[in-house]
């Protein structure tokens, strides 16, 4: 039998001159899609998977490690229930 494992790298690709995603600390653009994932985390019916895509360096990974970050974070003590 074949070993179908799949190979993955150990990390996200990183482009000269620009900060890695997991150390970038605010979010430029993709509002429109930084909303529909707060309100998708919000209506405690989050999606088990989301597919970023699009062309290198636009902020996929960025986006990714944002909301990961925003939903680790859990409820701020100021924000109602």
């Amino acid at each position: 039998m074949n070993d179908l494992s799949l190979e993955t790298p150990e990390a996200h690709d990183d482009l000269d001159g620009v900060p890695s995603p997991p150390a970038t600390l605010t979010l430029s653009g993709h509002e429109n899609e930084w909303r529909e994932l707060v309100a998708a985390g919000a209506s405690g019916r989050l999606h088990h998977a989301w597919l970023f895509q699009g062309p290198r360096g636009i902020g996929k990974a960025t986006t990714a490690f944002a909301f990961a970050r925003h939903l680790l974070a859990g409820p701020r003590p100021d924000e109602p229930e």
